[in-house]
């Protein structure tokens, strides 16, 4: 039987984005910048709000779709999603790919971690390779000015149904 990943595909974003917010260190490298250190350094009252409340960073910081930063945008770190090639059996999604695209302003590249979006991609990887195949990563080659780019590939698994 074929992974069942559910009726619609907003339900299996909302499933890999409450694994990922759920994920402190991304919040993080998100939030705490530019601090170099941003695992331990002391975050803002501001900052402190989006750690212990990261569903504030749907729509603002990270994207369930595909979003070109302009430089209108604040200048700060994102991630955007490619939600590709889906396919159903009966009512429910079985498989699929999908992608994160990881932005990080030039200036906020450097960290106590390595790379800040290499430091994001591998949390990623660690939280989704459990239940999802790992397909490729990857530096991006056209990126917002100013900004350095990573993008992280998964495919749901056509192995067993499973209770998220």
């Amino acid at each position: 039987m074929a992974q069942v990943i559910g009726n619609s595909i907003t339900d299996f974003q909302e499933m890999v984005f409450d694994r990922i917010l759920g994920e402190e260190g991304i919040v993080k490298s998100l939030v705490v910048y530019p601090d170099v250190d941003f695992l331990n350094a002391t975050p803002t009252p501001e900052q402190y709000e989006l750690i212990n409340n990261p569903y504030q960073l749907i729509r603002k910081q990270v994207f369930p779709y595909t979003k070109a930063i302009t430089k209108n945008d604040e200048i700060k770190p994102y991630i955007t999603t490619l939600w590709t090639g889906f396919r159903k059996r009966g009512d429910h999604y079985i498989s699929g790919t999908f992608c994160f695209h990881i932005l990080i302003p030039e200036t906020m590249e450097n960290t106590t971690e390595g790379i800040r979006y290499n430091y994001i991609a591998d949390r990623l990887d660690s939280i989704l390779n459990k239940d999802f195949q790992f397909l490729e990563r990857g530096d991006i080659e056209r990126v917002p000015e100013g900004y350095i780019g990573h993008y992280i590939v998964f495919k749901t698994l056509d192995l067993h149904t499973k209770d998220w």
